[in-house]
């Protein structure tokens, strides 16, 4: 609570009220299934890392196209024309020169520096793709983890909410014993321990599984935020 305050510049006698929803987003989402591929697909498309590289190499190519055409021939076409001293008649008097022209950028002489520009252009869209390739490899490395980190975590949920059905359990039958004469007030005590502890570990688990599922939703590309219109799966 002091961290709080002192980010969102408060008081330190200002009252913050805060509301628990994270059990309520688990029951949401932890019904949600997804498929790997589509996540890979949705991080091609989306990610800010492969959409630059993308547009670097688009633009690469482009500037190799301009090299390329700077060997190529130009066809041009020309007209002069002249009237002589304004006498009449116009045509004993008029001059007149038109044509077609080629013109070729030969590949020596300092013209054939084309050719190395487009080889070195060549290399950079060769690497700019290595780049991109790898930067999907990881990501798709990542995606995997972060899949595999919800299976574990949401197991882990299940098996703590098992532990603190049974722990209750104990908790009532100890109780019950206990104000009968019949028990005493150690079990009590460690039926109650258990049952604290494991429902500590269940909203940690709790919490770490919405963690990861933020994570799963900004390694596809998406920059909104993750629980808006919850029920919908495409904002993962």
């Amino acid at each position: 609570m002091i961290k709080i305050k002192r980010l969102c510049y408060l008081k330190e006698d200002e009252i913050l009220n805060i509301e628990d929803i994270s059990e309520s987003l688990y029951n949401v989402t932890s019904e949600l299934s997804f498929s790997p591929y589509s996540l890979y697909d949705t991080a091609f498309q989306n990610h800010p890392v492969l959409l630059s590289g993308n547009r670097k190499i688009s633009i690469e190519a482009r500037q190799r196209d301009i090299y390329r055409l700077q060997n190529r021939p130009e066809l041009f076409s020309y007209g002069v024309g002249s009237w002589e001293h304004s006498y009449i008649p116009f045509g004993d008097n008029f001059n007149y020169n038109i044509g077609v022209g080629l013109r070729y950028t030969l590949p020596y002489w300092g013209g054939s520096s084309y050719k190395s520009k487009m080889v070195q252009s060549d290399y950079r869209i060769e690497q700019m793709n290595y780049e991109n390739d790898q930067a999907l490899v990881d990501i798709k490395k990542e995606i995997d983890i972060t899949l595999n980190t919800l299976n574990d975590i949401k197991k882990e949920i299940s098996n703590n909410k098992k532990i603190i059905s049974l722990a209750e359990e104990t908790l009532n039958n100890a109780l019950v014993k206990y104000q009968a004469g019949q028990g005493i007030i150690i079990d009590i005590l460690d039926a109650q321990t258990i049952l604290t502890e494991t429902t500590i570990a269940y909203n940690i688990s709790t919490i770490n599984y919405l963690q990861a599922m933020v994570k799963l939703h900004y390694l596809t590309g998406n920059d909104d935020y993750p629980f808006n219109n919850i029920g919908n799966e495409t904002h993962f």
